[in-house]
């Protein structure tokens, strides 16, 4: 993926509907998307993808830890 690949995908992307939560700072959270997007190779059609997003709170990971 080239620089301007990404730039037209960021300058193209619309959140249409927010989760109702916030992701959390300091804990745990998680929701699930959908993702539109155009095909690049055919006029007029779109996929369609879900998922869903984990976050957790971060960790750092010190040299002692891998030694146990």
């Amino acid at each position: 993926m080239t620089r301007d690949d990404f730039d037209y995908a960021l300058e193209n992307t619309r959140v249409i509907l927010a989760p109702e939560h916030q992701i959390a700072t300091f804990g745990s959270t998680s929701f699930n998307f959908y993702l539109i997007s155009e095909l690049m190779d055919r006029v007029n059609q779109v996929r369609i993808r879900n998922g869903k997003i984990q976050a957790e709170r971060p960790q750092i990971v010190t040299p002692e830890h891998y030694c146990r």
